[in-house]
């Protein structure tokens, strides 16, 4: 039974969170980028720790709900099914795992390099690379998860 909130869809209501909380997510790090730009590092900081608290709980939410209520059979009517659906799921995850030590480890070695409050120092060319992975990789877990769930539960 279709309980989402996203019109057309099959998919229940914690797939629709996590659809939508990428949009958001892809959002809160751009503008995170654009503040880090500006040399706003406070705001950069603020947005890339309040991001990595929101999609840990998020993720905890989607991992309990998915132990819990499955979601094959909301994806068994796709014509995906059968086919390239779960390659497709398997890349996805491959990518997400990959995201996430890439933003975990961007993240703490930030934490553990920068003074408080956060300024330029030796270690921001290195911080710059790590983030430019991190970013992309999340934009790659995000395009992939997109996709995923038309598969899945649209088409």
């Amino acid at each position: 039974m279709h309980t989402g909130f996203i019109p057309y869809s099959r998919a229940s209501l914690v797939f629709d969170v996590v659809f939508v909380s990428l949009f958001f997510l892809v959002i809160l790090v751009g503008i995170s980028l654009l503040a880090v730009m500006r040399g706003h590092y406070r705001i950069h900081k603020g947005c890339q720790i309040a991001s990595t608290a929101a999609l840990a709980c998020v993720l905890l939410y989607f991992e309990v709900d998915i132990r819990t209520s499955g979601w094959t059979h909301l994806a068994t009517p796709s014509p995906y099914y059968h086919t390239i659906l779960f390659p497709f799921l398997y890349l996805h995850i491959g990518v997400a795992a990959i995201s996430v030590f890439l933003w975990s480890r961007t993240l703490l070695s930030a934490l553990r390099h920068f003074s408080r409050p956060p300024t330029p120092s030796i270690y921001s060319p290195s911080h710059r690379q790590q983030g430019a992975w991190a970013m992309g990789s999340l934009l790659a877990t995000a395009v992939t998860g997109w996709i995923f769930y038309w598969m899945a539960f649209v088409s």
